[in-house]
This record gives structure tokens, sequence and C-alpha cells, in this order.
């Protein structure tokens, strides 16, 4: 402010359009107080003011174009109030400008800079005069695309928009300041066209620093790399160990089977040539020593079970589950001869998988329904499979001694025990199978039960599409 007057910088073509486009309303609205409108020439009264320059004061210069000076000082008509309006709208969009937070740079038709607010210099870190005198892209501001290619001036947001005609949405450029920073912009240019013309009268381009931005995402992406270079090598080091381990596993199960076969044939021979010399304590001891070495080779069998288990590649084929749960079954018959077992199969749909690996599944699974179940008077065992979405979900139930359920996530560990070894035979390591293999297949399994009550083992697996399937 300045005496009661407003003085501006060059104000944006914007608002200079606005003021053309409401005298030109005006005059349709009402008939000029004298003479013809000449829309091409611009001679009559009601064509704007021009364009104010630096220091123009402009409430005077608005004041005489919107109530009229010379033949017209009295003449307030419904003209002068609307081009009144005008030049208000005038000082709006002029303020807007000069106020905004992004910065924004005004393009004649001809490519030449009319107008800079300041936000735009402040941005640039370039003075107002440097930019107004732009013609073409100075190689010191070194503009980029975001991955770094060069980023020619004739495909500037503002060119492409004189060019084309067209919009230049959330463009983004990276330009050097004077001080030899680096910046990055988000840049918009719109075409100015006056409404009912189809000429281009220029372009208004407004733009924000995104710097920050840019460095938090190319941060993210630098980080996202040393993630997966750091995943990676933490995986490949897990790989080495597990292989480690189970050549490990292999080594020493084969090793101690050599062993252990030489105890269980020399402890039998002993208790048949010489079992009649000991006393009832000596072939006591041998039997001790003749069951647990029993003991200790099914304990290698399951290792090497487990070992394969997590080594070998599925053989993925269609299985029906009912008639492999009962091909199981049949292999338990003789042992079920002298008990009383009730055995129900449900267990119709289809599934994907490796064939050997669920069939160990089945045969650990009811191996442990009959162990569980032994001391019944009727055991009950049921085997249910129903479809669940894409999935087949079955079910192992017995009438057995059950569990508590608090320990339900213990079962699935590898010599993970709830019972008495003394009084339920196993290595522990059955269930720990049936998880391994389970999860292989890309299924879930878990456990429900009560003491007293039985148990219930469940495992999902990918259900087989028929071609008869929508």
């Amino acid at each position: 402010m300045h005496g009661g007057h407003i003085r501006i910088a060059p104000p944006s073509e914007l608002a200079y359009f606005s003021l053309r486009v409401g005298a030109r309303i005006c005059a349709k609205a009402k008939p000029p107080i004298a003479g013809k409108v000449d829309h091409v020439s611009g001679t009559n009264d009601l064509d704007p003011p021009p364009l104010p320059q630096v220091g123009d004061e402009i409430e005077p210069a608005i004041r005489s174009h919107a109530v009229g000076e010379g033949n017209h000082e009295s003449a307030v008509d419904g003209g002068a109030v609307a081009r009144g309006t005008a030049a208000q709208q005038l000082i709006l969009y002029h303020s807007v400008f000069m106020t905004m937070a992004d910065g924004a740079m005004c393009r004649s038709a001809s490519g030449a800079v009319t107008a800079v607010n300041p936000a735009a210099a402040r941005i640039l870190g370039r003075p107002a005069e440097q930019l107004m005198a732009l013609t073409f892209d100075p190689p010191d501001w070194e503009a980029v695309h975001e991955d770094g290619t060069p980023f020619p001036w004739e495909y500037h947001p503002s060119t492409m928009a004189l060019r084309t005609g067209q919009p230049q949405s959330d463009i983004v450029m990276g330009v050097r300041k004077p001080d030899g920073t680096r910046i990055w912009l988000s840049i918009n240019s719109q075409p100015l066209v006056i409404p009912g013309e189809s000429r281009l009268h220029g372009v208004i381009t407004t733009f924000h620093d995104i710097s920050a931005r840019i460095r938090a995402e190319r941060e993210i992406r630098a980080l996202n790399a040393n993630l997966k270079e750091l995943v990676a090598e933490r995986t490949q080091q897990q790989e080495a160990a597990v292989a480690d381990l189970e050549s490990f596993s292999d080594s020493v199960s084969h090793d101690l089977r050599s062993p252990l076969r030489a105890i269980d044939n020399f402890s039998r021979i002993l208790h048949e040539e010489y079992g009649k010399r000991l006393d009832d304590e000596g072939r006591r001891l041998i039997g001790v020593v003749r069951k647990n070495a029993t003991k200790m080779a099914t304990l290698i069998e399951d290792l090497l079970a487990f070992s394969r288990a997590g080594r070998r590649d599925l053989i993925l084929t269609d299985i029906a589950l009912e008639a492999l749960i009962s091909d199981v079954l049949h292999e338990f018959a003789p042992s079920l001869a002298d008990k009383r077992v009730s055995i129900e199969v449900r267990a119709g749909p289809h599934v994907r998988g490796d064939t050997a690996f669920i069939r160990q599944v089945l045969l650990n699974l009811l191996s442990n329904a009959i162990k569980f179940t032994r001391s019944r008077e009727l055991a009950q065992i049921q085997v249910h499979a129903h479809q669940a979405g894409d999935e087949v979900i079955c079910a192992v139930k017995d009438n057995g001694v059950g569990f508590e359920p608090e320990y339900a996530h213990k079962l699935f560990g590898v010599f993970q025990r709830l019972h008495d070894a003394d009084e339920f035979e196993g290595s522990g390591i059955g269930l720990g199978i049936v998880k391994r293999i389970i999860w292989k297949h890309g299924g879930r399994v878990w456990a429900e039960g009560a003491p007293g009550v039985g148990a219930t083992f469940y495992f999902s697996l990918p259900r087989m599409r028929l071609c008869t399937d929508r």
C-alpha cells in the first residue's frame, strides 16, 4: 500500500483475461451509453484498460474504468457497475497470484514470460527479473527427468501446453538452483483461452517443491533394496543351515544304524543261546537292551522321514482321499484283529498333493488314533473330509485319552510329548512330520481335544478342480 493505493507487480494474464471477459459480458447485458462496440479493434469505452505495469496505481484506473470519465462522469448505469465488478475481480485474481504458496509463471502465445509471482522466485532461487527474461532453458538449470535423463526445453510442460493446447499435469522435473542445489518440482501448465474464442492467448504454469518427497521415496527404495538383499542373505544362510542340519541328520542316522543292528543282533543271540544260563534279572536286562535298541531304530527312521519330508520335491497328482484312507487302514488290519474298533470314513473330495507324503500323514494320524484309544472298551475313530472354498479340510477324530487344550500348540513340535513315553510309545516326531508335509503342500494343521474325551486332528489341502467345476 502506498498513499491508500495498491502498488502491484505484473499481474497474471489470467486476471487480465477475466477483466476482458467481464467487459464483454457487460456489453452484451446492456447497450453501451454511446457509440458502437467494436469488439475486433477494441476502441469502444467498454474495452478494458491497458494491463497495469510494475508500480502502477491500480485503484484510480479501476475507478475511472468502472464509473466512466469524460462524457460519462455522471452516468452510473448497469454497464458501469458490471465493469466495476470485473475490476474488483482483477484485484482478487492479482492478490491470489501474488500470495499463493505455489510458484506461478505466465507465458504469452509467443512464448515470452509475462508474469512471475514471488513464490516462483523463492522456489527457484532466482530473481523475478531473471525469470521474466527467460526465452529458453539456460544450461545452468540442468533440467532433468526423475530418472536423471535430460529434460529438453521443447518438452517443458508450458511449451507443450502452448504447442498442443492441452493441459499438462503433475510433471516431475529436477532443476539446479544458482547455489548448486538440485530441487524437484511438480509442474502443471494450463492453456489460457477466452470463452467464445478459439485462439490461444497464453499459458499459466504453477509448480511446487517436492524435493522432500523425492528424497523420501528414494530412501524408501534404497531401504527396500537393502531389505531385499538382507532377506536374500538371511534366507541363503538359513537354507544352508537347514541343509547342513539335514545332512548331519542323515549322516548320524545312517551311522547309528550299523551299531544298533549289532546291539540288537548280539543281544538276541545272547538271549537265545545263553538265556537259560541267566537268571530272571539277566534276562530282563537283555529285554531292556533289545527294547531300547528297537526304540532307537524307530527314532532314526522317523528322523530320516522328517528330513526327507523337508527335502524331497513334491510330485503333485489327483488324490481320491477315501480310496487312500481305505488302503492305509488295510495296513492296520492285523494289529486290530483282536480289538474292538469302530472306524467310520466319509472322505469323498479329491485333493491335489503328493500321494506318498499324504499317505504318510494318514499313517501317522491313524496310528496315533489307534494308540491313544487302546484303553477304551470300544475304540471309535472317524475320518472325515469336506470342501471349504478352495481347500479340503480333513479330520481324524478319536475317543482316546485326549489332551489339555492349552498345550495344543506343542503337539506338532519335534520331540514334543504330552503323555508319558512308558505309557504310550513313540518318538515324538510323528506329528512334526505331519506338519512339515502339510505346510509343504501349502496347507494348515491344528488340533482340538479334552482329557478323557478324545482328540481331533485337522489338516487342509488344496482342492482338486475337476473338469465339471465351473
